[in-house]
């Protein structure tokens, strides 16, 4: 299969995982949200679709790897195995492998209190998934603030490379 068919069945790939992923995670938006059981499944769509979009990300990256000589080896490695990396080095990774990939301008921040709220979100999602007592399932109100504009932040970043690259081509 050439380069540009393995490209748009990687972009329709992504485009097909977030359509369904981003309506699970409207859906949830709907509902009252001041529950710790509401918060929990909210987090945990916000970050499938993370993943999922990250997984895509790295579909599209791997198949241009060769291209691509300024990256760095452990953005490589990412891009080539997705485990052994907690999911905020995986995002990390990506972005940035995609900005560069691509030449889009401003990549993101990752300096900035909003990363670090999006990692303390995806530190959250991994207590939630993986409990060992009950203050792995609670969610205090500063917490729930932290988390909900840490994940808003993170989705925006994975938006907003798709936008840039709608914009440039």
């Amino acid at each position: 299969m050439d380069y540009q068919v393995r490209m748009e069945t990687a972009f329709d790939n992504y485009f097909r995982v977030s359509s369904i992923l981003t309506d699970d995670l409207k859906e949830l938006v709907k509902r009252d949200m001041t529950h710790d059981s509401a918060k929990r499944n909210f987090i945990r769509a916000a970050c499938s679709l993370i993943e999922g979009y990250g997984h895509c990300f790295r579909e599209i990256l791997a198949i241009g790897l060769d291209m691509v000589s300024d990256l760095t080896k452990n953005q490589i490695k990412v891009i080539r195995n997705e485990s052994g990396s907690s999911l905020s080095d995986r995002a990390k990774c990506t972005l940035t492998a995609m900005h560069k990939m691509f030449e889009l301008e401003g990549v993101p921040d990752f300096g900035n209190n909003s990363w670090e709220d999006a990692k303390f979100a995806l530190k959250k999602r991994d207590a939630i998934a993986h409990p060992k007592n009950e203050f792995d399932l609670s969610i205090s109100e500063e917490d729930w603030i932290k988390i909900w504009e840490g994940l808003e932040w993170l989705l925006k970043q994975y938006m907003k490379v798709i936008e840039k690259l709608h914009n440039k081509y």
